[in-house]
């Protein structure tokens, strides 16, 4: 008969989640045979070890429930999901109590192994060996990361992104402030693709039909503001937020593309190889000076040399800047040379050093078509004779207007039978006009600084109009001149060492040009 004091001491502990097997508790001492029962009184049928003991396990299991809440409240408190690196950690009660759950299982299997000493039945050990973490917990401990790409439409902010795609608000103005130090949201544009990493959410069931949620926690994220720079944030072992920048370096290859118009410039250059990018670059070079819905022509011939940027496998992943083009337009030529004046700054020049650039554009879109010119003619929509006092380029809603040129904005707003309308006032004599917008572009007002070619608005068909087109307007001291006949003044001249300088950058191009035609001969010959 085994008294009291030589009673193995059995004890659930609120700490360790689990049993203990040599460990006193605040009230005393329990033995072995029943929950507080002498061996005397347990063979005199007043307990019984078996049931006694049950009775017990009961009331321990009780508390492993209760204590199984506090765990998963606890869990999601310390939010381990945003200290992946600490999660094991955190989890040490889950991973004890899963631990002794296991010892209880083997236990029940081998009566010889650790309480069959205790003389529990088979029944009592089932019991114990049911006691499991609450539903959930395991899941979340394991969560492992994921990863999302998103674009950025219009109008999109990364806040609202972030926010949309499941994280928590306060977490993502960390990770924005974070990012900031290389790379300023505001910059964001529409198409662009953002990656972000994260553990999912996560669900806990507690006692009670309790259950607690937990959002997706945000690991990191990165976007390629160009090809050549990607920019980053993560989720360090502090929980801090740290961002990273990589410059991509790429080989400039210098390239020439030719070719002949058959229909129309567009269909010629992509059939040459000429990237879109370089084509509308080639196009606004030439706008000061061509109509290129009524100049070009069927046999007309273009030229142009650019840069491919190459990675280390011969990749094209982007274009660099444009050097020469050339036109050839019934049978005049029209060679245009980049020249940087001075650091930082660079214009087109013709080969005796005079700037492509002139006070203001002839045609503020791109690809549009001269749809109706200037003078009398039968309007459309008041059915009579009257004065058209610009010329209208047709072109698709959403298609973006120019800034003829720089200048300040006198007009931003609708404007009567115009419909939404802007006005530019270049200087003390020219000012611009346009008409008819969809809409005007944003923190465009009165008093806003335009630079030339900067984009104002798009094409619509607001006011009085039968379909969407741009009306276009040049004033010339208040009145409405042909804005296809007016004589601009040219932009700079370049003279003494800029010229001089200019004059051997431009020799340079020239040999460059003959002995890349060379090798395209040749090529073209199988040499």
């Amino acid at each position: 008969m085994t008294s009291p004091a030589e009673a193995r001491k059995v004890v659930f502990s609120s700490t360790d989640t689990g049993w203990s097997g040599n460990k006193a508790t605040q009230s005393g001492d329990y033995p072995r045979g029943a929950g507080g029962l002498s061996a005397e009184e347990d063979q005199s049928g007043e307990g019984g070890t078996h049931a006694g003991l049950r009775n017990l396990m009961k009331w321990g299991l009780f508390t492993i429930v209760l204590g199984a809440g506090a765990l998963g409240a606890t869990y999601f408190a310390q939010d381990i999901s945003a200290r992946p690196s600490r999660m094991s950690d955190d989890l040490m009660p889950v991973t004890a109590w899963t631990q002794h759950q296991a010892a209880f299982s083997t236990a029940s299997a081998d009566q010889t192994a650790g309480f069959a000493e205790r003389d529990l039945d088979p029944s009592t050990y089932a019991y114990i060996a049911e006691l499991t973490v609450p539903e959930g917990v395991m899941e979340a401990r394991n969560r492992a990361p994921q990863e999302q790409v998103v674009t950025v439409r219009r109008g999109d902010t990364l806040m609202k992104l972030l926010v949309d795609a499941g994280i928590e608000r306060g977490e993502a103005f960390q990770a924005i402030e974070g990012l900031s130090t290389v790379f300023d949201p505001r910059h964001l544009r529409a198409g662009q693709d953002i990656t972000l990493t994260f553990l999912p959410p996560a669900s806990v069931k507690l006692p009670l039909e309790t259950e607690m949620e937990h959002k997706a926690s945000l690991l990191g994220l990165s976007l390629q503001p160009s090809v050549e720079r990607e920019v980053s944030v993560r989720r360090g072992d502090d929980g801090v937020f740290a961002a990273e920048e990589i410059e991509h370096e790429f080989d400039a290859v210098t390239v020439l593309r030719s070719g002949r118009i058959k229909s129309s410039l567009y269909e010629a250059a992509v059939d040459a190889g000429v990237p879109i990018a370089v084509l509308w670059e080639m196009v606004r070079t030439f706008s000061y000076d061509v109509d290129f819905q009524r100049d070009i022509q069927p046999g007309d011939r273009f030229e142009i040399l650019f840069e491919e940027l190459r990675n280390d496998a011969g990749d094209v992943v982007n274009t660099g800047a444009v050097r020469y083009a050339a036109m050839v337009i019934g049978g005049k030529s029209m060679p245009l040379y980049r020249f940087e004046p001075r650091t930082g700054e660079f214009d087109f020049f013709d080969p005796r050093g005079h700037s492509v650039k002139k006070a203001l554009l002839r045609t503020p879109v791109d690809g549009a078509r001269l749809s109706s010119g200037f003078g009398m003619r039968h309007h459309p929509v008041l059915g009579y004779s009257r004065m058209h006092r610009g010329v209208d380029f047709a072109a698709a809603t959403g298609t973006p207007i120019m800034a003829a040129g720089a200048g300040t904005v006198a007009r931003a707003g609708w404007f009567g039978a115009y419909g939404k309308y802007v006005q530019i006032r270049h200087n003390n004599e020219f000012a611009t006009a346009y008409a008819h917008m969809s809409r005007i572009a944003p923190n465009l007002q009165p008093g806003s600084r335009i630079q030339q070619g900067q984009i104002i608005g798009y094409i619509g068909s607001t006011g009085r109009s039968t379909g969407p087109h741009l009306h276009y307007e040049i004033l010339k001291g208040g009145e409405q001149v042909n804005p296809l006949n007016v004589k601009f003044p040219t932009g700079e001249v370049l003279a003494g060492k800029l010229l001089a300088k200019f004059e051997q950058d431009r020799l340079r191009t020239d040999r460059l040009i003959t002995d890349l035609r060379r090798d395209l001969l040749l090529a073209a010959n199988g040499e």
